[in-house]
């Protein structure tokens, strides 16, 4: 599978609270007109550039879906052999703090769909969007990151999975995330292919005072994360540590993997 050089990470996060109000509208449910399945892409999957990530966690790095502008979509799913036996797109995406360093099931969007994908992301994930923070405790934030000219935006929505049963927004804010929703809902839509991305870069992180096992297959952490917060294997060593963690899913001393989709860089 063929990796691109690093994206830049000058990423604009849109985390916009104040009132305000899109392009108007109530916050119902938005139209989007049915596609056929279309083809797959005569393109490698990851060979172009991301048009669209969602993550759900702590920031974008959370990633549980990446869609690239020829229509391969991959979707975060378990590792597991089961899982991966199925073989099918999961509707409801694990989160990247799941047991195990997880793995990345490869679909795509036909031409219909992606075309509505991109002009629907092009004014739901926007600078001048703003989503508001809805009076409620303990939900997870979604972060959608758009790429493109002259740099990436990304918008972060607390409690977007809560839908309309929520208090403290008015009713741009309501139909700002509504337009968020049915991004996702658009990208969840990817055809399954059958297949799953092959290890080539995992991203580590942890804790870089803790001691390895003597079975630890890759250099020590400290050479890995060296002064950053994580850092990044690739070819044979992400794999061999990719499979690693897989047997370790909570974890090996708060030592964590993540395998890192092309295009995008590890930390």
């Amino acid at each position: 599978m063929r990796r691109h050089a690093p994206l830049a990470l000058a990423v604009l996060v849109a985390v916009l609270t104040s009132s305000g109000c899109t392009d108007g509208g109530s916050g119902g449910p938005v139209t989007v007109e049915p596609c056929d399945r279309g083809t797959p892409p005569p393109t490698e999957p990851g060979e172009r550039d991301p048009l669209l990530t969602i993550a759900v966690g702590q920031g974008p790095y959370d990633l549980t879906r990446v869609v690239y502008e020829d229509g391969w979509v991959l979707s975060l799913a378990d590792a597991a052999p089961e899982a991966l036996a199925a073989m099918q797109l999961p509707r409801s995406v694990p989160s990247p703090y799941d047991d195990g360093p997880m793995a990345w099931q490869i679909g795509y969007l036909g031409e219909c769909a992606l075309t509505q994908l991109t002009d629907l992301a092009e004014r739901a994930v926007s600078e001048d969007v703003t989503v508001g923070s809805p009076m409620i405790t303990d939900q997870p934030t979604t972060y959608l990151t758009r790429y493109g000219e002259p740099e990436p935006v990304t918008v972060a929505a607390y409690a977007l999975d809560r839908g309309q049963d929520v208090g403290g927004l008015d009713p741009g804010q309501q139909a700002a995330r509504e337009e968020l929703r049915a991004v996702e809902r658009l990208a969840g839509t990817a055809i399954d292919s059958g297949e799953v991305l092959a290890v080539t870069s995992v991203r580590i992180w942890g804790r870089v005072g803790a001691d390895l096992p003597a079975d630890w297959p890759g250099p020590p952490l400290a050479d890995i994360v060296g002064d950053g917060a994580c850092g990044e294997l690739t070819g044979e060593q992400a794999r061999a540590v990719y499979e690693y963690l897989s047997a370790e899913p909570d974890g090996w001393g708060g030592l964590y993997g993540a395998v890192v989709p092309p295009g995008l860089p590890a930390c």
